[in-house]
């Protein structure tokens, strides 16, 4: 570690060269040393049964004894440890790099080129990343299947816990002492590890530090590492390959801190060859995932023994994880959809910052215009309005809103698919009205749906006349007002004669399922006590009487 610390301050200081040649001569005589090792590695990390025998997993777990030698007691860490300085020396690099962010310093060092016809700023560590990318992929690939079943059934019965969330990620993520973010000495307090957690610990690092370091390559080597041969094919076999194997916390941390940098960062020459195929895998899995592990997650909240204050249950580990996850993936979807490049709009990302406004990007519309990927990102939105999680709710609802319009003008959809769309909205307000941040959400979403839709498609009426207690004449008067909107018909009113078209149909919490209304008639109104008159201050005394309180001459001589 010390060693890569000093390469890193070695590293920082280099990019006061403000030359392109020099640095990243200086770069290449530092990494070489490095990625000649990782590359003789390979043989070890090239599948996922010889990366648990390099690791030691498939032996049973050694005992670290305070003064004996190390590796006379554990013969595989040096193995862990070459591993470990490698990751962190790639992190070095590819975090620390600079290009001149001064243009004119810039041009002059040599970082600029053209290519696509603008302008292009290299990385000086760029060539040297890229040669090893097809090595950090054949390792992301080997971690990734450990994780199946069959590798698991390799690991010595000693370490059959390595692949388990963090004690310290748990704590974390359920807000507990003991996390990393705790500031308590008296609460962040971890012992020695043993050797079982020494080896959760460097699995745990090994799997984060590859999302990282690609992601890095997404920030700081940009273009140069887009333009990959087959870096689509080669990203989709390895790092995102056997995602369905991956448990719920892993499939996250790939989410968070790989695949959203990949999509903001895409240069737009790069949508469809790179980014495209590999949205086609990611985003149907996800979809099917979450649906899957929300089922799971209604099921056992429905079960008598689910305890959501028993932090210690499983069930609520899962719980938590699969929420925040959750709403991490919808922030990614929006991201797919609105994310735009330096090329596109130079100001674009400031003006949403400051008005709040989104819109469809360039790569929010090729999304759109794929079939299959726009239906599976229309339903992880609808599906999102009926998660048991507000949040999850409300970011679903906007994405939703950015989507709908769009694909009507683009006739993506016949009256079925648009009276599909009303159901589902109305499903939501079924199963999650009751909560204000959704109803909220749904109430604009179903507006901004049937105002949209309702020109086109005729047969959405029928949907609403399907609302439980929905009155036809008051529904008659709605659909006629949005049909003449000429602008006297606002807001506040559409809202209010929505929501007393489905009033009836709004879900309510168990709780008051069966409460009882109690009205009282004729209830006398309640006569407020007479207030005390304040007694006024001896200064407000004076000044009305204009005589002394006497209260002087008390203290006076003698």
């Amino acid at each position: 570690m010390e060693y890569v610390n000093l390469l890193e301050a070695l590293i920082i200081t280099s990019n006061q060269f403000n030359n392109y040649d020099k640095q990243a001569q200086f770069i290449k005589g530092i990494s070489d040393p490095v990625i000649e090792k990782l590359r003789s590695l390979q043989p070890h990390y090239s599948s996922a049964e010889n990366l648990i025998s390099f690791i030691g997993a498939d032996k049973d777990p050694v005992e670290f004894l305070q003064g004996a030698v190390q590796q006379t007691q554990d013969p595989h860490s040096e193995n862990r440890s070459s591993l470990s300085m490698i990751m962190n020396f790639l992190l070095a690099v590819s975090r620390r790099v600079e290009a001149p962010t001064d243009p004119s310093v810039a041009a002059a060092g040599g970082f600029q080129i053209q290519a696509g016809g603008r302008t292009i700023v290299r990385n000086p560590a760029g060539s040297q990343l890229c040669s090893i990318l097809e090595n950090a992929l054949v390792l992301g690939h080997s971690i990734n299947l450990m994780f199946s079943q069959e590798a698991k059934s390799r690991l010595s019965p000693g370490f059959s816990k390595v692949f388990d969330l963090l004690e310290v990620d748990k704590n974390n993520i359920l807000g507990l002492p003991g996390s990393r973010s705790a500031k308590n000495d008296l609460t962040y307090h971890i012992k020695l590890p043993e050797p079982v957690t020494r080896m959760q610990n460097f699995v745990t690092e090994l799997f984060e530090s590859i999302q990282h370091f690609l992601s890095h390559l997404c920030i700081q080597i940009g273009f140069e590492f887009y333009q990959q041969p087959r870096l689509a094919e080669g990203l989709c076999m390895s790092v995102l390959g056997n995602l369905a194997g991956l448990p719920d916390f892993r499939l996250r941390a790939i989410n968070k801190m790989f695949l959203k940098s990949f999509i903001v960062k895409c240069p737009q020459e790069f949508y469809s060859p790179v980014l495209i195929p590999i949205l086609k895998q990611v985003v149907p899995l996800m979809l099917n995932r979450l649906q899957d592990r929300w089922s799971y997650l209604r099921k056992i909240r429905e079960s008598p023994g689910f305890d959501e204050d028993n932090t210690d249950s499983q069930e609520v580990l899962d719980d938590v994880i699969i929420r925040v996850a959750a709403r991490e993936y919808l922030d990614t979807v929006k991201a797919m959809l609105t994310s735009t490049t330096s090329q596109e709009s130079p100001t674009s990302v400031e003006n949403v910052e400051k008005s709040g406004v989104q819109s469809v990007s360039a790569l929010g519309e090729l999304v759109l215009c794929d079939p299959i990927l726009r239906n599976d990102v229309m339903l992880t939105c609808l599906q999102g309005l009926r998660w048991p999680d507000s949040p999850s709710g409300t970011r679903a609802a906007a994405t939703a809103e950015l989507i709908i319009p769009v694909l009507c003008n683009k006739n993506a959809f016949g009256p079925e698919g648009a009276a599909s769309i009303m159901v589902e909205i109305l499903t939501a307000f079924q199963e999650m009205g009751m909560h204000e941040a959704n109803n909220i959400a749904l109430t604009h979403l179903a507006l901004l749906t049937y105002e949209t839709l309702r020109p086109s498609f005729p047969n959405l009426i029928t949907v609403l006349q399907q609302v439980p207690g929905c009155n036809q004449e008051d529904l008659l008067k709605f659909d006629a007002k949005i049909l003449n909107n000429n602008g006297a018909f606002g807001e506040k009113a559409k809202k209010d004669m929505f929501k007393k078209l489905i009033s009836r149909l709004i879900g309510k919490d168990m709780a008051k399922l069966f409460q009882k209304e109690i009205v009282i008639k004729n209830l006398p109104s309640l006569v407020p006590l007479k207030t005390k008159a304040r007694v006024p201050t001896l200064d407000e005394q004076t000044e009305k009487t204009g005589e002394e309180t006497g209260l002087s001459s008390l203290f006076g001589g003698q």
